[in-house]
């Protein structure tokens, strides 16, 4: 009989089951549903229902919403850590670019310089 009582069609006096209240809290519908089940258990003499209420009580899912958060508190700490990796990455490689870029000049003033030097030489040395 358990499961036909789950499944009541009853509806409120706006037309909506309990869950489908508008603006409804979680808490409001939890006590609601604890409330709803406590006096079924009592008016049937149902000891499932009073274990299903007890159980009611506690949120069952308390434990999920809590790896939930902890995920996505972990997934938003990796997130800065990447960006943090990825700005350093990006600073590195521009300033590896315009060191590379001032030692390439370097090395073509220093080419010239030596060349220019060379042919000094050679223009002494006959």
């Amino acid at each position: 009989y358990l499961p036909a009582l789950l499944q009541v069609p009853k509806k409120n006096r706006h037309g909506r089951a309990l869950v489908q209240q508008p603006h409804s809290s979680d808490a409001e519908v939890r006590r609601r549903a604890l409330e709803f089940l406590q006096g079924r258990a009592k008016r049937l003499g149902s000891t499932y229902l009073a274990m299903a209420a007890a159980h009611l009580v506690n949120d069952p899912f308390v434990k999920v919403k809590k790896m939930i958060k902890d995920l996505i508190v972990k997934l938003m700490e990796q997130t800065n850590a990447e960006a943090d990796e990825h700005a350093y990455c990006t600073t590195e490689l521009a300033t590896n670019k315009e060191t590379r870029t001032n030692k390439a000049a370097e090395v073509e003033e220093l080419t010239a310089t030596v060349e220019k030097l060379t042919a000094e030489s050679a223009q002494l040395a006959s």
